[in-house]
């Protein structure tokens, strides 16, 4: 693990953990960010270039105000993809502080998203016994207590009949066969 040493009030100390500024936290974006931005689907980015990829588009696309520089207008592709209505804004009045809330639903930490992926196997593996136990008990087992019950081999006997049993193969097989 690397250690790194630290001096506080003349003492020297190793401290094991390294912090990290926020904005340069791995996440992995959206799969609407990243076709918007022209990104690979999943690809794990730090929240400063996510933000680096909004401020060049507003720029590129001149959608600050005329009126007041501080907010934003937001066209049409931009209000699609991050919606803001449904979060109580106004597409008109949208400042970058706006933008950072929004862009909270662009990105998951790595810890999640791993979660997110792996949670259908997880649950698959943990009721993995309690649905063989139902399928056999509920579906299979009376099906198969149907299907070979003594009475039903009393009813095909009844329906093939007390014919001619010179020939027991023959007649097997049609039990065989019916049953």
């Amino acid at each position: 693990m690397d250690h790194t040493r630290k001096k506080y009030a003349g003492f020297e100390f190793e401290s094991s953990k390294k912090k990290v500024h926020p904005d340069q936290r791995l996440y992995v974006v959206s799969n609407e960010f990243a076709d918007f931005f022209g990104l690979k689907r999943l690809q794990i980015v730090c929240f400063s270039d996510m933000k680096r990829l909004l401020m060049d588009y507003i720029q590129r696309n001149n959608l600050r105000s005329p009126v007041d520089p501080r907010f934003i207008v937001c066209d049409y592709d931009l209000f699609f993809l991050f919606r803001p209505d449904t979060h109580g804004m106004m597409a008109n009045n949208m400042t970058y502080l706006n933008f950072y809330v929004l862009l909270r639903d662009h990105y998951v930490g790595i810890r999640e998203k791993f979660i997110q992926e792996y949670r259908f196997k997880i649950m698959c593996f943990k009721y993995k016994n309690h649905f063989k136990r139902w399928l056999y008990e509920r579906v299979r087992l009376p099906k198969i207590q149907a299907k070979y019950h003594p009475d039903r081999l009393c009813s095909i006997l009844k329906d093939i009949g007390d014919g001619d049993r010179d020939d027991d193969d023959e007649f097997f097989d049609k039990i065989e066969k019916a049953w």
